[in-house]
């Protein structure tokens, strides 16, 4: 019987952290690295190095998923301000072409939110919805319901009326 095992990568602007799951989620180790910063090649060089190692350790082709900081488009295309040189570019579809399996590839707030609706407390709840606002240097948000993440569409504005709602009340602003 073949093991199966998952890669979840967090990418940010100062490191690179692979973490090897087992078929149960259970988290098995995780490693980091700089992110690298002189070139494209260079950031996808470096995930290749760390899917690569995962692979020899494990003996086996894990599932690659990624999360990271910015706006990833309905192209899968990168926008972000923590990644330059990912910003415009199919990081997934590149990544997968080296190392030669699918590649999913998604903002790290989404993760994040899946990552919560799906986990044992999130489905402990028969109607389940999460909802994250992170402002860091841009706005980005994600509304899940039923453990399902919402369309695009709906995300912003649910999300940040929301937002708004719970702190109209207060006399205290974030703005």
């Amino acid at each position: 019987m073949t093991k199966q095992f998952i890669y979840g990568i967090d990418i940010g602007g100062s490191k690179i952290e692979l973490a090897v799951f087992d078929a149960s989620l259970k988290q098995l180790e995780s490693w980091r690295i700089a992110t690298p910063q002189n070139s494209y090649q260079d950031f996808l060089n470096a995930l290749v190095g760390m899917i690569l190692s995962a692979d020899h350790k494990y003996q086996c082709h894990g599932a690659v998923g990624i999360g990271m900081p910015g706006i990833v488009n309905a192209n899968q295309q990168v926008l972000s301000a923590n990644v330059p040189h990912a910003t415009g570019k199919n990081a997934a579809q590149d990544l997968a072409q080296l190392i030669n399996r699918p590649v999913a590839i998604e903002n790290d707030c989404r993760c994040f939110a899946l990552s919560e609706a799906r986990s044992s407390v999130g489905l402990q709840h028969t109607r389940c919805s999460v909802q994250f606002l992170v402002l860091v240097r841009v706005v980005g948000c994600v509304l899940m319901v039923n453990c399902i993440k919402a369309p695009r569409e709906l995300q912003v504005n649910t999300v940040i009326t929301h937002f708004l709602q719970c702190y109209s009340r207060s006399t205290s602003y974030l703005f």
